[in-house]
């Protein structure tokens, strides 16, 4: 199948939605109002994703975007040594 025949599946899992609720716990304990995939690594929430961390992340922030429980507000800079501090989402969580 050709990238362009490729289908994304963006329906949520049961662990999509635990893994957003867990982060957004997260997220209001320590007063955060916008977020990170980085900030999703330092919660630890990557145990539970498989394969490819930095395309599992990009994944599930995805769903997160398409299902509309987050938003995309700028970009920051990734403190993640391998990511090379390249340039990566700013979010936020929708109402």
């Amino acid at each position: 199948m050709s990238v362009e025949q490729a289908k994304f599946d963006f329906a949520m899992t049961e662990r999509d939605r635990f893994l957003y609720q867990k982060f957004r716990c997260h997220l209001v304990v320590e007063g955060k109002k916008q977020f990170s995939s980085d900030d999703f690594r330092a919660c630890g929430l990557e145990k539970f994703l498989y394969g490819d961390l930095s395309h599992a992340i990009g994944l599930i922030f995805a769903k997160w975007v398409h299902n509309r429980l987050i938003r995309e507000v700028g970009r920051t800079r990734s403190l993640i040594p391998s990511n090379h501090f390249h340039n990566i989402g700013l979010y936020e969580f929708v109402e």
